[in-house]
């Protein structure tokens, strides 16, 4: 039964005619009337109809011809591989298989035998090892046993019989022949093309009569079976040439060796592939569709149980020695419990683009149900080395078979991603990794690694990023560390207890250690939900965070001592740019020890918090618009110096609103120097003890820093003020007063720096006065009053 095509005879009335195979397009299907084609109308899928009805004795013919020159489905690095376009490409393959296969059995009907051709080669079937009816055999010129072919096929002889007469036949004297028979893609011989019309009809023109001059050797029965085998190929294809019937052998046989040409030349090395552009060149379906390397292609199974390490690792092994690297594909759920290294220049990818497609709470646990996924066990890890990357993978430890609690979340163990000591330019890209100790961890070792490289990664694990010694720039961007598969699976986070949603580790840590140093690591866009400390920096150089954000459970931050971003140690002038911080005890921590070194803070956001920025160590600058607000009431503390070594820490341009104490600093210190900021819903008894302080000398003088915008002044012996120095380099500015106990305030004071405040007064404890310098004098213009 022919798969790509129907023969249908005319009658001179239907005009309907089936389409009763499968087609990619209607414009691959033709019909045709005695071989010539002729438009038709679509009435539905499986239905055409001529403008005519073909005339009785006609042969009406519907086939399909898929485009064999080019594919229709194009594949990319990346890309989401679709049902429609998986099927589209096997259905082009499929098809042209189909089709090769129905050219190979109408060519064993219709074969030319030397000079005689059949006729109504229709109705010839040699299938079965039967002749069918309604054929002759011309008689040929000097064939003296011809009469006992014709006599063999009119009895509708088996087989045998043809191929006794044709071995018993004596050789043909005309035409000649010289040479070895070659058979290619529908030839011309004298003008005429044998397969003209859809008949055997033609004249093989020999070498000799073609005026080479060779000695001739007549056409044998032997020569007629390789006719029979090159007429098999496939009309303009040239690819079954040199396909040669063995010698002696008889039709049958030349079958039976047909069939098997056949059978092997349809597999995809045969073929043709095309991308169809300008340039492009011809290469086999078998080498595109290598392109590809899938981890079943090396015996991984995908049902979640049996270990599909090892055809992972065979498969990046086998594309090392192909081409030097590749990315090998997984497109199930694979087990992994043995190591998989991934070489350099490889990855592996999940045939996904991004990190699982959507978290979704369907009351399911979601993760157990996403392909693409590597199940990885806790005893072993997926270690990448140069150049190497996951992509798009979801890896997650096998117990986690339901929703975690936060106890179970506790004792996770194993490191998901290793990164190879020595290992550069490699790293991790819209992976999720679930149920570890550590999600992507530097590896044991005395080498150091550069430009380690994650981005859209999704990570619950107790840790979530360890970088260790990457001294070249390693860059971190839009990485999610977050309780997942705690969170309740209806997506309600009020029915289960808040303590679930913690993770007693570091989400991100920057660190560097002895000869293994840290430098100028780019945090950008990555967030911390319910870690004990979001970003910890442990020694390092010029580590950056930019809109970076650290959350917590509102009512544990507290009692947990979370933190938002510690710095420790040797790291080196770190910057927070655009970062915010809510719900966690300190929102920055800095135990920073390098003298030389300043912490910048520049228009970040802290909230709902105990202690904004806490120091302990270093130089602190807080500017660009940094605010502190809605601190936990009666706690809630801006900006907090608890070390009296610690450098300046400078304080310009913020706001504060809704916090208890804007600054506390140890009673008597100079740390915190403040100006042009707002306040909001502060009083300034709130800044008791916790701002500079000054005592007036002996000429009733004080000297205040030019970068202050309050003073305290304290009596020391003396209790009269009647000067602030300097005065010029605070043109403009506005300062405030908080008196410390019983100091006269003295008016029109002489020479630069005099009070001129209308009248003078006695100051008592918590007094506030506002003056302003015009470059000269201080000039009262709000106050006294006592708060």
């Amino acid at each position: 039964m022919a798969l790509s095509f129907e023969k249908y005879n005319g009658d001179g009335t239907t005009r309907n005619f089936g389409v009763p195979f499968r087609y990619i397009s209607r414009d691959h299907v033709v019909v045709s009337v005695d071989a010539v084609s002729f438009p038709v109308t679509w009435l539905n899928d499986a239905l055409v109809q001529l403008a005519v009805a073909p005339a009785p004795g006609t042969v009406v013919e519907v086939r399909r011809i898929t485009p064999s020159e080019q594919r229709l489905v194009d594949f990319s690095d990346g890309s989401t591989l679709t049902e429609e376009n998986l099927d589209l490409s096997a259905d082009q393959l499929l098809f042209i298989a189909q089709e090769a296969v129905d050219a190979v059995q109408g060519a064993l009907v219709s074969p030319v035998f030397g000079s005689m051709a059949l006729q109504n080669s229709s109705n010839v079937t040699i299938t079965g090892g039967t002749i069918g009816t309604g054929v002759s055999i011309p008689a040929l010129t000097a064939k003296a046993d011809v009469s006992a072919v014709n006599t063999a096929l009119a009895a509708k002889a088996d087989v045998s019989a043809v191929n006794a007469a044709l071995d018993t036949k004596a050789p043909l004297a005309s035409p000649a022949f010289t040479g070895t028979a070659t058979f290619g893609a529908r030839p011309t011989f004298n003008g005429q093309t044998p397969w003209d019309n859809g008949n055997m009809q033609g004249v093989i023109q020999s070498e000799a009569e073609a005026g080479t001059g060779t000695t001739n050797r007549a056409w044998t029965a032997q020569r007629v079976r390789q006719a029979v085998a090159a007429y098999a190929a496939p009309l303009n294809d040239s690819r079954l040439t040199d396909e040669r019937v063995p010698t002696n052998s008889s039709v049958t046989d030349a079958k039976v060796a047909l069939d098997a040409t056949v059978a092997n030349r349809i597999s995809l090395d045969k073929l043709r592939f095309n991308q169809g552009g300008t340039g492009s060149v011809n290469r086999s379906a078998q080498a595109k569709a290598r392109d590809l390397v899938d981890a079943a292609d090396f015996g991984a199974v995908y049902d979640g149980t049996t270990n599909d390490g090892s055809a992972i690792q065979a498969a990046l092994d086998h594309l090392v020695a192909l081409r030097g690297g590749g990315a090998v594909r997984i497109t199930g759920r694979a087990r992994v419990t043995t190591l998989v290294t991934v070489p350099q220049g490889c990855s592996i990818v999940a045939d996904r683009a991004g990190p699982i497609g959507g978290i979704r709470y369907d009351n399911t646990c979601w993760w157990l149900q996403s392909p693409g996924a590597l199940i990885l066990s806790r005893t072993t890890t997926i270690r990448i080395n140069n150049g190497a990357f996951l992509d798009g993978l979801l890896i997650h430890a096998p117990e986690l078979t339901t929703r975690q609690t936060g106890a179970q979340a506790a004792a996770w163990t194993g490191t998901a991603v290793t990164l190879q000591a020595g290992a550069s330019d490699f790293g991790v890209r819209g992976c999720t990794i679930l149920g570890y100790e550590f999600g992507v961890a530097y590896g044991n070792g005395t080498a150091g690694i550069s430009r380690a490289n994650l981005e859209r990664v999704l990570i619950d694990c107790r840790n979530g990023v360890d970088i260790l010694g990457d001294f070249d720039v390693p860059r971190l961007r839009d990485v999610h560390c977050y309780p997942f598969t705690s969170y309740p699976l209806n997506g309600d986070t009020g029915s289960i207890p808040q303590s679930d949603l913690v993770r007693n580790g570091t989400a991100f840590r920057i660190r560097a250690t002895g000869a293994l140093a840290n430098d100028w690591a780019q945090v950008h866009g990555c967030f911390s939900y319910g870690f004990l400390w979001g970003f910890d920096t442990d020694g390092g150089d010029d580590v950056t965070f930019v809109n970076c954000g650290v959350d917590y459970p509102p009512s544990l931050g507290d009692a947990n001592n979370a933190i938002g971003f510690r710095f420790f140690g040797d790291a080196q002038n770190p910057k927070l740019i655009g970062c915010q911080v809510a719900a966690v005890k300190w929102a920055v921590y800095d135990e920073g020890s390098l003298s030389d070194s300043t912490l910048r803070i520049i228009a970040s956001s802290f909230w709902g918090v105990t202690v904004g920025v806490l120091s302990n160590g270093r130089k602190v600058s807080i500017s660009g618009g940094t605010s502190f607000r809605g601190f936990r009431a009666s706690l809630g503390i801006g900006v907090e110096v608890i070390n009296t070594g610690t450098g300046p820490v400078y304080v310009h341009g913020c706001h504060f609103d809704g916090v208890h104490t804007a600054f506390k600093q140890p009673v008597g210190s100079n740390q915190i120097r403040q100006k042009n900021n707002t306040f909001n819903g502060i009083t300034f008894h709130h800044l008791n003890g916790n701002i500079s302080g000054v005592s007036p000398n002996a000429g009733g003088a004080v000297t205040i820093d030019p970068f202050d915008d309050v003073v305290q002044v304290f009596t020391n012996g003396t209790n009269q003020l009647s000067f602030i120095e300097p005065v010029a380099a605070c043109v403009g500015k506005t300062l405030t007063l908080v008196f410390r106990g019983a100091v006269t305030v003295n008016h029109n004071g002489s020479g630069n720096g005099r009070l001129i405040i209308g009248a003078g007064f006695n100051a008592a404890n918590n007094t506030v006065l506002q003056v302003v310098s015009d470059g000269v004098n201080w000039y009262g213009v709000s106050g006294p009053r006592t708060n």
